[in-house]
């Protein structure tokens, strides 16, 4: 959850939503919310087989009153229903629209933008200058390996998995990450990840990241820790999938999504794939 607000992917920044909400009464002390393009998900996962047919045949329409709002509102002797419907028949559209850029933009990046690869230096260390081994809990494996500068971590560093592949390159200047740093998959011929530019042990500069195959992710932009410029997602067998523009890490303008085929996903596109 935490991950999808920073990535601007909750209701707050969904403005139909907030708009949906501005209707909802606000003596309710019970109110459901439904999304219906991903309420027909679970609808078809538990329906018997004539159902999901009659779902599958009728999505469209169904998901065309896209939100939902259920109140119940306490009066002195009574609880009244309150009932709001929106109406919008290019809801599965947006819907697959979301649903691409939730897939595309699950990136590593997050965890260098957290430093989830950080490490503690050993505290018989913690004034040294010596290059220094650092391990594993089980104090045999190799967790990651580099020069100390009076305790702080100095020049290139050399990170590992547990089960022994290098897991990073990562470029230091007096304990700050700063140059190019080189991320790997835990797998086998140690496939590039990501490369990623730091400054002051913030990501700073251009950011790509690439699936096990080799063929790009993604290509971003940095500022000061948060995407900044231009912005393109890929799909598995290279084309484009999104491109768009990032500011201080929020969307920026229009976004312009791609069908594998290297289309543009537009309505009439997404219609016509739905009719094949």
């Amino acid at each position: 959850m935490v991950d999808d607000y920073l990535k601007e992917q909750t209701l707050l920044f969904d403005d139909e939503y907030m708009d949906f909400a501005s209707k909802i009464h606000s003596r309710s002390p019970l109110s459901v919310y439904i999304q219906t393009p991903n309420a027909l998900k679970l609808l078809y996962a538990h329906a018997n087989p004539r159902t999901r047919t009659n779902l599958t045949e009728n999505k469209d329409v169904i998901a065309s009153f896209s939100r939902i709002g259920i109140q119940f509102i306490p009066g002195s002797e009574t609880i009244e229903t309150n009932i709001i419907v929106d109406h919008d028949q290019d809801a599965m559209y947006k819907a697959t629209l979301r649903t691409l850029e939730s897939e595309a933009t699950e990136l590593y990046s997050m965890k260098l933008q957290n430093k989830d690869f950080a490490f503690e230096i050993p505290e018989a260390h913690e004034k040294n200058s010596t290059f220094v081994t650092i391990y594993y809990a089980d104090s045999v494996t190799v967790k990651a390996k580099g020069k100390l500068r009076r305790g702080r971590p100095h020049e290139q560093w050399r990170l590992f998995y547990p089960g022994g592949n290098i897991k990073a390159i990562v470029p230091y200047d007096k304990g700050d990450v700063d140059g190019k740093a080189f991320f790997y998959y835990d797998a086998e011929g140690q496939p590039l990840l990501c490369e990623a530019e730091f400054d002051n042990d913030e990501l700073e500069g251009s950011y790509s990241e690439y699936y096990k195959n080799g063929k790009p992710k993604a290509k971003l932009q940095y500022d000061d820790n948060e995407e900044d410029g231009n912005a393109e997602f890929y799909y598995l067998n290279g084309n484009i999938k999104i491109e768009g523009e990032y500011k201080k890490g929020s969307k920026k303008g229009s976004w312009k999504y791609y069908g594998p085929d290297g289309e543009v996903y537009d309505k009439k596109h997404w219609r016509r794939s739905n009719n094949d």
